[in-house]
């Protein structure tokens, strides 16, 4: 394996100097039943047979030449990702690229129209990112409702976290997901979604990908998931 990277969507860096990861898998008991597994590899959670609480997709954006394309497909969360959530609410969390007035048809209303088409239920939210220039968003899906009021919110925080967040409570959350009129208005309008990687034409920029680029789509990407213990 070469450097872990850590990409926004639009740049790469070295995580550290001369750190390098040989496997594609790694798992860290965090504290009591709860244990938390990063794969590198899309490969390496087709082959896992176990079920998650929670996976988060942390990947750079499906970009003309990006590494993560099939990460973001209708095919990779109907077969990859749903079969390996908890059926009783598990969640799957994917960062969405760009959802800002004018940015948010880059690939973020796409991103949420997809994901529509495989679980019952989807929230998209969103936050403004300083280092970005922009609002950035994320969209979250189950097939259990998700329907926490800020109150219950800040109850599960307070159970669960030891000490403050400093940005995240009950409130601000619910403010995240209470989207503008005109991009709600959008995103129930959205009909696309990402095509598979043998589709015909483009979308946002992306031209066809060729039997050979298929292969390196499906064998990278980053994926942060999460379980607990029995």
């Amino acid at each position: 394996m070469g450097d872990i990277s850590i990409s926004n969507g639009h740049h790469h860096a070295a995580a550290a100097v001369g750190v390098q990861r040989k496997s594609c898998w790694y798992e860290e008991e965090i504290e009591e039943n709860l244990r938390w597994c990063f794969a590198l590899k899309r490969a390496e959670l087709e082959r896992r047979e176990e079920v998650y609480d929670v996976i988060i997709g942390d990947l750079a954006d499906p970009i003309e030449g990006g590494p993560c394309y099939q990460l973001y497909t209708k095919s990779f969360y109907e077969f990859v990702v749903k079969p390996r959530l908890n059926l009783q609410g598990g969640i799957f969390v994917t960062q969405a690229g760009p959802a800002g007035i004018f940015s948010h048809t880059e690939v973020f209303s796409c991103i949420y129209n997809t994901l529509r088409q495989v679980f019952k239920y989807v929230v998209p939210y969103s936050a403004h990112i300083p280092s970005y220039a922009d609002t950035w968003g994320w969209v979250m899906a189950s097939d259990s409702p998700l329907t926490l009021t800020a109150d219950e919110l800040d109850l599960r925080i307070k159970q669960r976290i030891k000490g403050e967040n400093r940005y995240l409570d009950g409130k601000t959350f619910t403010s995240s997901s209470t989207l503008s009129k005109a991009v709600r208005k959008s995103l129930d309008n959205e009909d696309t979604r990402l095509p598979e990687g043998n589709a015909q034409g483009s979308f946002m920029g992306m031209g066809a990908l060729t039997s050979s680029s298929t292969e390196h789509y499906k064998s990278t990407g980053v994926l942060l998931l999460s379980k607990k213990l029995k």
